[in-house]
């Protein structure tokens, strides 16, 4: 998916409203390295994920070397309900 903000909406703002915008079982995934958005993302159900680890499990992946769950953290319990990685 690829998305813009409008005017003076800033793309953080923008993230935050279409993961807000999901119905409850959806599943996704935020690679976003400012905690303000992982957080808030985070507690709408969002899993997330730092830009350094997403890139470290993909290219752990085209090496063939991820090992699946290595990233997985328990969820946060001060921000919600979404996963953390990396």
């Amino acid at each position: 998916m690829v998305d813009y903000s409008r005017g003076d909406q800033s793309a953080d703002d923008r993230i935050v409203e279409i993961v807000a915008g999901l119905g409850e079982d959806a599943s996704v995934l935020v690679v976003s390295s400012d905690r303000e958005v992982r957080d808030a993302v985070s507690a709408l159900g969002a899993d997330v994920t730092r830009a350094g680890a997403f890139l470290a499990a993909v290219d752990a992946w085209l090496s063939h070397s991820f090992r699946p769950g290595a990233l997985c953290q328990q969820p946060d319990s001060q921000s919600g309900g979404g996963r953390r990685f990396g």
